[in-house]
């Protein structure tokens, strides 16, 4: 199976939710990653950060968490080095008592981004982190960015439909030119 495959394997997996992986249990949840914590301004974050070569880092929307990512991580994990940051207030990163605007979330992506030291970035953003990366911050995150690719999978309550596989396969093609 080429890589092309694979990805849409793996897409088509988010769907039905029947992907064989080894799995840990995490928050009442199966989730295939042990996650890492930093503080980032006196706040503690949780992230996913696995695998070797370009960073592709994974930011979920609005309510979610990295656990979003879950089944597509493992397509890349081999060949990239992806991260899966839970913004600050989700998933498992800490519930500060913050005020939780564009400007504290972005202020806490951009914090742990930094301190991660990233170079030749691929953003896989879904639907609401895009209004993360204002214009100030793009400037500095330009020099290190590789791709942005925005993926919007789903609507009302349905984060996946079942005829995106291919077209969550082919943002990730898009994006990643060595797949």
């Amino acid at each position: 199976m080429n890589r092309r495959e694979a990805l849409t394997a793996t897409a088509a997996s988010a769907i039905t939710l029947t992907t064989p992986l080894p799995l840990v249990a995490l928050g009442g949840m199966d989730f295939p990653y042990n996650k890492q914590r930093m503080a980032v301004l006196g706040h503690d974050m949780a992230y996913v950060d696995e695998g070797t070569g370009d960073p592709v880092v994974f930011l979920h929307g609005n309510p979610t968490s990295s656990y979003l990512w879950r089944n597509i991580m493992p397509a890349l994990a081999d060949s990239y080095r992806i991260i899966a940051p839970d913004l600050i207030g989700m998933g498992d990163s800490g519930k500060p008592d913050i005020a939780y605007t564009y400007p504290d979330h972005a202020a806490h992506l951009h914090g742990l981004l930094d301190a991660l030291n990233l170079q030749n970035v691929t953003l896989m953003i879904h639907a609401t982190p895009g209004a993360l990366i204002p214009p100030a911050a793009a400037d500095d995150l330009q020099a290190n960015l590789k791709n942005l690719t925005s993926v919007d999978v789903g609507t009302g309550t349905h984060f996946l439909q079942e005829d995106q596989p291919d077209a969550i396969a082919d943002a990730l093609v898009a994006c990643l030119p060595t797949l």
